[in-house]
């Protein structure tokens, strides 16, 4: 296999990581306040799911801890409260749960609680196919109720399932979902060999059947037993993202390929998903990319409009190991040049090396307010050397490490998220953590650390936005997933976001879509806003400053 011919480049520039001196003696953007904002101090969790369960603008939070124990947390205006949880008792180990608002075509919430199957893969001995089961939740009596709908009306999914996400693939008003599987599995599985994608079209009701099987015709079909070193192999994957990489206003596929495997990226195009990952240059860097097996360990890969260029670039990130050295590939910034190859730019502010690294889940968002978008990254389970890393994008398509913005190192992070919790225009973090690789003493739990930028921004010389949209329209979904929105700044500068439920397994962010808007001049309170929804109609309003919109499609 060859590549096509691309600019792409690696930059061997070596930059100093800072040391936990350096998080002592620095200044910190960020306030732990875990406790203040009222989440237990000593919840245990490696995974973080952000959801507005009653839809009042305030993001709440659910979790799910060590011991398989659901955890809800109503967030009542900037205070977290605890609720009980009622209809989903224990969960599998390795098991997760996700939402979606409208996922049956009505109004309600869909959850749906993924068995991974994983368990001969972490070291029991019991192997079964992994499932998914469905599941409508309620806010019921000061409870969060679960309610599990009739397996009948889903369709039959075995093996191994590592993620799921809602959207609209054919543009038909009604949520659909593509579920992404690690390897295969069976009393003797293929140490090589991937599950593949599975992808459910939804029918608009539960009453039916909500959900059928499309996989093959639109073109993810799964070639079992073929060699690895074809393209139409499928790879395993822990996570997998939605992101419109081609501009056509459609969600397309990126799937990291774990096992040192090439990285697939299918665009939608008409109906029918086609992998360009070769062509655009996502499969790999060029070290090893002949090789099946000299590309990798992808796990995640976060998106955004990250230079303010209107093309969503891609943070790539990786697993490396000192064993495989340059057959693994480093993490990497994508900056997106559509319809030429991604420019792959690993200039990041970390050491250049292929010792360990496990940058397992990432998430973009603007800090600062400063209109350019920053990164946070957990690079984990190699304690104590891998912790949390925030990098703020000083100018555009530079980077610099923020970490010790953090105030001390948080080792071994899963999941991060940013949101807004308190609605003060600035984006807060929380994190959850693994003990993986740590000694048995030592305790990990989730944090909540606060943005204080609001507080300290003198006179308000930065502004933001927030948006969150709503459609009641039948051609589009109730949370219209794949939707952009684009804030027009007196500058020229044109800030695109676009509706999607977060990038990986391990986390699942807000709906709420925010903007940093930089320096404005002193008469602007309103800004000229263009939506394109899922169905491709675009419309133009104005939104204000400093205040969260909801903006409903009728």
């Amino acid at each position: 296999m060859t590549r096509a011919s691309s600019a792409l480049h690696l930059i061997t520039v070596l930059v100093a990581f800072l040391d936990a001196q350096t998080f002592a003696n620095a200044p910190t953007l960020f306030k732990e306040a875990t406790t203040e904002a009222g989440l237990p101090s000593g919840l245990s969790s490696e995974s973080v799911r952000i959801f507005d369960f009653n839809d009042d603008d305030y993001p709440d939070s659910f979790f799910v801890d060590t011991s398989g124990a659901p955890h809800a947390l109503l967030n009542e205006q900037g205070i977290f409260r605890e609720v009980p949880v009622a209809g989903l008792t224990r969960l599998p180990h390795r098991g997760t749960v996700k939402f979606f608002r409208g996922l049956y075509g009505d109004d309600r919430i869909g959850a749906l609680m993924i068995d991974s199957g994983l368990r001969a893969f972490w070291g029991d001995p019991v192997t079964n196919d992994g499932h998914i089961d469905y599941y409508v939740v309620i806010l019921d009596e000061g409870r969060l109720k679960f309610s599990q709908l009739d397996p009948a009306l889903f369709p039959k999914i075995g093996g191994s399932i590592t993620d799921a996400h809602a959207f609209d693939y054919n543009q038909d008003g009604k949520l659909d979902l593509i579920i992404t599987s690690f390897y295969t599995l069976g009393p003797v599985h293929d140490p090589e060999e991937g599950e593949g994608l599975h992808l459910f079209k939804g029918t608009g009701g539960a009453e039916d059947k909500s959900f059928v099987d499309v996989t093959k015709e639109a073109g993810l079909y799964s070639l079992q037993g073929i060699s690895i070193s074809s393209l139409d192999a499928p790879v395993p994957s822990y996570h997998l993202s939605l992101c419109d990489i081609d501009g056509d206003s459609k969600l397309d596929l990126l799937v990291p390929g774990y096992g040192r495997r090439w990285n697939k990226l299918y665009l939608t195009g008409s109906g029918k998903f086609r992998n360009q990952a070769n062509m655009l240059g996502y499969d790999g860097d060029p070290i090893g990319i002949n090789d099946p097996k000299g590309n990798g360990n992808g796990y995640t890969a976060a998106c955004a409009d990250a230079d303010n260029d209107g093309k969503i670039d891609v943070f790539q990130g990786e697993i490396t190991h000192k064993w495989a050295g340059p057959m693994s590939d480093l993490s990497a910034i994508l900056w997106n040049q559509f319809p030429t190859p991604f420019l792959r730019d690993v200039d990041l502010p970390r050491p250049l090396t292929f010792d360990n690294q496990a940058d397992q889940s990432s998430m973009w968002g603007d800090l600062d307010l400063d209109a350019l978008q920053d990164l946070v990254v957990a690079d984990t389970a190699y304690p104590p050397e891998t912790h949390l890393l925030i990098w703020h994008q000083k100018s555009s398509r530079q980077m610099e490490d923020w970490s010790q913005e953090l105030g001390s190192p948080f080792i071994n992070p899963a999941g991060p998220v940013l949101f807004d919790f308190d609605l003060d225009g600035d984006l807060d973090l929380i994190s959850a953590s693994t003990s993986t690789r740590a000694s048995p003493e030592e305790k990990f739990y989730v944090r909540l650390y606060k943005n204080q930028y609001a507080e300290t921004n003198p006179q308000g010389t930065r502004h933001w936005m927030e948006v969150v949209l709503r459609s009641q329209d039948s051609r589009v979904p109730l949370v219209p997933y794949g939707s952009k929105v684009r804030v027009h700044l007196p500058s020229g500068t044109t800030l695109l976001r676009e509706l999607v439920d977060g990038y990986g397994a391990s986390s699942q962010g807000p709906e709420t879509l925010h903007f940093g808007l930089g320096v404005l001049p002193s008469d602007v309170s309103l800004l000229p806003v263009s939506i394109t929804w899922t169905n491709g109609e675009s419309v133009e309003l104005l939104l204000p400053i400093d205040r969260l919109s909801r903006v409903t499609l009728r």
